[in-house]
């Protein structure tokens, strides 16, 4: 069973405490934290609207027949115009574009900045609207969690395939996504509003490393890019959600914590793996790094977890068969996928 956990404090904890620290047992090697919902679409409904522009041109051949300048043109055009530059801006040596404009000629949608095809004096819009799938998605943010090797001082993890999960609610359906293809979604609040253009796989049934840890399974896929490293540093990568970040210290750290808002200064010690969170307005000192929060106004709860299997049950820890990376370039490259 997976072993769900909220990282928010309550409003009873942000009022007596000035950070939480959660530490966990990661043994899986990967972290996946939902950042929001997802639905697709594959077909779009064409609209064609139109604006009518004769109006427009009897009013601009106005301009043109009462007026001899600019000047004398602004004050007429005063009179049945919304003035986005006042007249007294504008340089009086300079003529009106109108005035070297023959009627209802097509190029006046240009001048009036409009990006559309004129047909028969009339300005058309071609609107696409998507027609989105009722199916929703999870977007899940995959990150690496290194566990300690037994009799050894190496550490071993799971180097995600892509840094985004796309999973369905029922766990049936998914796909990968990078930061450029989730980038070109549009987001209507709930909802990433993204174009397919991937296939989608079957948990069951195709065995991809990142949806497969949502079963419980004794063993760590075969599909999983598994790595070893020698970490001698804290890593703490900062999550989606407010003012946490996920860390590992291959040995105890001390963090002292304060807040601009009171004058309490408080210590933690941690140690192995977990998630922190620091309230608004406080920051947290370690002897390298520096944690630092931000003010938020509107959070949403949403359920992070990391699969309950041991990645170290599952290896032939012959380490010559695996893949050994510096940590450094991983804990950067990690840090850079903040959304």
């Amino acid at each position: 069973m997976l072993r769900p956990f909220f990282l928010l404090s309550t409003l009873c904890e942000c009022i007596s405490v000035i950070f939480e620290n959660k530490p966990l047992n990661f043994t899986s090697g990967i972290f996946h934290e939902e950042i929001g919902s997802l639905k697709l679409w594959n077909d779009e409904w064409k609209l064609i609207t139109y604006l009518d522009l004769e109006n427009y041109y009897d009013e601009h051949k106005l301009i043109k027949l009462y007026s001899n300048d600019v000047k004398q043109a602004c004050t007429f055009a005063t009179q049945r115009h919304i003035m986005v530059t006042d007249c007294e801006n504008i340089n009086q040596t300079l003529s009106h574009s109108l005035v070297h404009t023959e009627e209802k000629n097509a190029s006046i949608s240009e001048l009036l900045g409009l990006r559309s095809k004129p047909v028969d004096n009339k300005l058309t819009f071609l609107v696409l609207i998507p027609l989105v799938s009722s199916r929703v998605y999870s977007v899940e943010k995959l990150s690496s969690v290194p566990v300690s090797v037994p009799n050894s001082d190496s550490f071993i993890f799971i180097l995600p395939q892509s840094p985004y999960l796309i999973i369905d609610k029922v766990k049936q359906h998914y796909f990968l996504m990078n930061e450029i293809e989730l980038a070109e979604c549009r987001y209507i609040k709930p909802f990433h509003l993204c174009q397919q253009s991937s296939p989608i796989f079957l948990v069951h049934l195709h065995g991809g490393c990142e949806a497969s840890l949502f079963i419980p399974k004794p063993n760590i896929p075969l599909t999983c890019d598994k790595r070893i490293a020698k970490i001698n540093q804290p890593l703490f990568i900062q999550l989606i959600q407010s003012n946490t970040w996920l860390y590992f210290t291959p040995k105890e750290e001390n963090l002292d914590v304060t807040c601009r808002s009171s004058n309490v200064r408080e210590s933690v010690k941690i140690h192995s793996s977990g998630v922190f969170h620091l309230n608004e307005n406080c920051s947290a000192y370690g002897q390298s790094i520096i944690l630092t929060s931000h003010s938020t106004f509107i959070r949403e709860v949403r359920v992070n977890f990391t699969p309950e299997i041991d990645l170290r049950k599952s290896l032939d820890l012959n380490l010559s068969f695996l893949n050994t990376v510096d940590i450094q370039p991983l804990a950067r490259e990690l840090c850079n996928h903040r959304s």
